[in-house]
């Protein structure tokens, strides 16, 4: 996801926030925030332009062949524990 980003010019975190937003039965997005230039910033993301084609690259990411979500491989490893299990519930130290 974030080549395809990159690719167009696009900060993820924008097309993160207005992909969640995207959804019908989405009514609001909770950003977290340390700072007021951090509120600044994901304030902006909102009104990144984001071209079809992007978003058409993205859910093509996020679906496998059979047409489910595929969190783990989009996310380039980095899934926040979404579709893998961490070293610590597998046992390991």
């Amino acid at each position: 996801m974030r080549d395809a980003c990159a690719s167009y010019g696009i900060p993820l975190p924008a097309a993160a926030l207005q992909f969640t937003l995207r959804h019908p039965a989405v009514t609001a997005a909770v950003v977290g925030a340390r700072s007021a230039e951090e509120i600044t910033t994901d304030t902006s993301y909102l009104s990144t332009p984001i071209p079809d084609a992007l978003w058409t690259k993205l859910e093509a990411l996020l679906h496998d062949r059979e047409g489910s979500w595929n969190f783990a491989d989009a996310f380039d490893g980095d899934c926040g524990g979404i579709g893998r299990r961490s070293a610590r519930s597998r046992g390991s130290a």
